[in-house]
Formats: C-alpha cells, structure tokens, sequence
C-alpha cells in the first residue's frame, strides 16, 4: 500500500532513471570519436558494441538466475532444518527468490507471445536507429544529422496523440518548442553553410528519429514483472541481429578486436547499450512513452558538455544557450509530471448498501423534511 506522497516520489525517481539513461547516450559520442581518432572505423565499433552489450547482458543474467538458484537451494535447506526440529514447515521455509530466468516464479515473456513480439519490434527499431544515423552522418554534418535524430521528441508526442487521441497539456507542447529550438542552438547549427545534400540522407536521419521514438514509446508496453535485466538482453539480442544483417561483422575475421577494439566495444557498449536500456526499460514503463520522449532530450546536453570536457572543443555561447532551453524544456515536463503524480486523488463516495443502507438514510431524510 502506497504511503502518501510515494507515488510522486515514485515518479520522480524513474524520472531520474530515464534522465540517466539519456546522459549515457550523450557519452556516446565522445567515446565513438575517440576510437575513430585510434584507427577503428565507424562500422566496426558499431558492431562491436552491440556484440559486447549481448556478451555483458546476457553474463550478468546467467550470474543472477545461478545466485538465485542457489539461495533458493539454502533456504529450502535452512526451512528443512527447522521443520526437522519441530517447527511448522509452511511458516517457516521461505519462498524462492528466484525460479527462472525471467526473475520471478512463474513470470516470464514466453507466456505472452505478444511481449516476444513487443520485445523484437524494440531491438529491431533501436538497430534501425543505429544503422540509419551513422549512414546518414557519412554524408550530412554531424551537427544537421543531430538535429533530424532529434526529431524524436515532437514524433513522440504525434505517436502518443495517434494512440491515445488525446492532445497533450501546454506544458508539453511548451516542453517540445524549447526543446527543438534548443536543439538548434546546441548543435550550432545557426551560420553554418549547409550546401546540398541528397534526399535519402534527410530520409535516414528522420528514420532514426522515428525509430528511436517508437523504441522509447513502444517500451512503455512491456510487462513489470519480467526483470528489466531480461528484457534488455533480449532486446539487444535481436538488435545485435538485425545490426549485423545491415553491417556485416567483418571485426570478426579482421583482427580488429586483438588489436585494441575490443577496449573501445565494451565502453560505447556500456554507455550506449547496456547501463541506457536497463535504466530506461526498467523505468519507461513507470514513466511512459510520452515523458521518456521529452526526458530523453538530455542526451544533447550531455554531450555538449562532454565534448567540452573531453575532446576540449570550444563550445560557443549559442550552444549553451541552447542546452539551457533543452533543460528548461525538461524542467517544464518533469514540474508538470510531479504535480499530476502528488495530487492527491479524488474522494471516491462511498458505496451505499441495497436494501438496509438506503432504507435508513430513506427515514433520515423524511425525519429532517418533518421537522
């Protein structure tokens, strides 16, 4: 039973898990250029990143479900002893921790079809995302490619209007013009000469901002009590699948890895698989797709800051007013979203007994009418 004011404080901390999730994304970029910097090429960091993600996911899935299976095999050991010495058997042998993969008894996506499907559409959309961007960033300036990805955060709010055919508040659309124009500036797009540029590069960076909001919005779907650890090594099993159909692993028999990309796969691995789809799955579904969308705009501003840290590149006033417009944009959500959360809910009138009840308050009313 919720204490009062748990569920706000509920809402703000996946709130906060979301804004994580984007901060690591906002690492990627950074970390991507760097291993460019040492000779890799953009193609075989991708992949080796989603290999890596699969390789950690699935390690520390198979570590939980074997710890699992031995508390529960200690605890059954420790219910017998005490049964043996006279105690109640029922009170006193604990339930098991864990009796699956999925991460509780009797849980599991393979009971819904529908979860295995919603699972694969969300791996597929973030390979889609992945292939997409970096394809169309070998033609377009990186600054315009960031800009299409981050379409994604008025796609969101169109997705969740087509769906639930309900218009979001002011403060939404308040949100999404700060944050687009926020974009602009944080990119410095402003003064650049743009030149001409195909078509289908314009095409695949709208892709990627599509994707990557049907990702975020489809997440909000999936079931709790399937353990976020579960969900995302299968998410990015399928992802790592459908990026190697689109970008031939060829790390595999070129020696890349022993030379030094295996270091750079598991860190853009960790900032860009693994720590953002456990924070994000485990907490879209609290938060949903809608406010993810929004909460996820803090990847740009993150990653202004890290170029600055870490690549030293000069960052004009522009662009900081820019990342200041993205935050105030989430600010202007996230305000909204604790004000609906805290609000308490409304006295719900008690329900009223057929015969006995009615007939009593029947004479109530006829004995203050006589008087």
């Amino acid at each position: 039973m919720n204490q009062p004011g748990g569920v706000g404080r509920a809402s703000l901390w996946y709130a906060i898990l979301v804004l994580l999730g984007g901060s690591c994304y906002g690492l990627v970029s950074p970390l991507i250029k760097l291993s460019l910097d040492h000779g890799f090429s953009v193609e075989d960091v991708t992949d080796g990143q989603y290999l890596a993600a699969v390789v950690i996911l699935w390690a520390i899935r198979l570590l939980s479900w074997g710890t699992g299976r031995l508390r529960h095999r200690r605890d059954a050991f420790i219910g017998d002893t005490a049964f043996h010495a006279g105690a109640d058997r029922r009170a006193m042998r604990p339930e098991p921790a864990e009796r699956g993969w999925a991460g509780r008894p009797g849980s599991g996506p393979w009971r819904d079809p529908r979860q295995w499907l919603l699972m694969a559409v969300i791996g597929a959309c973030g390979a889609v995302t992945s292939f997409a961007y970096y394809k169309a960033l070998s033609v377009l300036p990186a600054s315009l490619g960031i800009v299409l990805l981050f379409q994604f955060s008025w796609m969101v709010l169109v997705i969740d209007i087509l769906v639930t055919r309900r218009l979001p508040s002011l403060e939404k659309w308040i949100g999404a013009a700060a944050i687009f124009i926020g974009t602009i500036l944080a990119v410095g797009l402003i003064g650049q000469p743009m030149g001409t540029f195909p078509l289908w590069a314009f095409a695949l960076g709208l892709l990627s901002a599509l994707s990557y909001a049907l990702t975020l919005y489809l997440s909000a779907f999936l079931r709790e009590d399937t353990s976020p650890l579960t969900r995302s090594a299968i998410t990015v099993s399928v992802s790592t699948v459908v990026i190697f159909c689109l970008i031939p692993p060829r790390l595999l028999v070129d020696g890349a890895l022993a030379h030094g990309l295996w270091l750079w796969a598991v860190l853009v691995s960790l900032f860009g698989q693994t720590l953002p789809m456990l924070l994000m799955l485990k907490a879209i579904p609290h938060t949903g797709g809608r406010m993810a969308g929004v909460l996820g705009s803090i990847e740009l501003p993150v990653a202004v800051l890290a170029a600055w840290l870490v690549l030293g590149e000069d960052v004009a006033w522009l662009r900081w007013m820019g990342v200041v417009l993205i935050l105030a944009g989430i600010v202007v959500s996230e305000v909204q979203l604790r004000r609906r959360s805290e609000a308490p809910d409304p006295p719900r009138s008690p329900k009223v007994k057929d015969t006995g009840d009615r007939s009593a308050s029947a004479r109530r009313r006829m004995h203050r009418h006589a008087e």
